[in-house]
């Protein structure tokens, strides 16, 4: 005797119009997308994320920390208007967001071609995004009047 299992199915527009809440471990397939989601009680259909081992997420990835709690960390994205890459570079490190404030050391800053020191009557560079390009130190030379009075200053670099 055989046996016929179905799962319930429907198109990706059919799921997001309708949005029900799939039962906990109810599984349900996107019948154009061939992806599926499986149910856990509580959440519409638009609120679920696929299931399955593709790298490919919905719109957010939700880490749990050590402790199963209700505290998480989500990564999500807008909706992109091209392919956009992100590198996460082969060290070890934190990463720091524009909403984090103080963490920044000098460490994480890249150098510059500037040699660390004070400068005098110095020559300074500053590109447009307001970081310090080059400096180096100058030459003054005055003249002055027989009252000894500045008439004009020079730098010479």
């Amino acid at each position: 005797m055989s046996a016929t299992i179905q799962l319930r199915r429907g198109t990706a527009a059919q799921w997001t119009a309708s949005n029900p809440v799939l039962a906990a471990g109810e599984p349900a397939f996107e019948s154009d997308t061939g992806k599926f989601k499986i149910g856990n009680g509580s959440s519409t259909w638009t609120s679920l994320g696929y299931a399955g081992g593709s790298n490919e997420f919905d719109t957010a990835i939700i880490f749990e920390g050590a402790t199963a709690d209700a505290f998480e960390t989500t990564l999500t994205v807008v909706d992109p208007t091209a392919d956009r890459t992100i590198t996460l570079p082969n060290t070890t490190g934190t990463v720091v967001t524009s909403g984090d404030t103080g963490t920044v050391t000098a460490t994480m800053l890249a150098n510059t071609a500037v040699t660390a020191g004070s400068y005098t009557t110095a020559n300074i560079t500053v590109d447009a995004q307001g970081r310090l390009t080059s400096a180096s130190t100058g030459t003054a030379a005055q003249a002055t009047d027989s009252d000894q009075n500045i008439l004009a200053v020079a730098v010479f670099n």
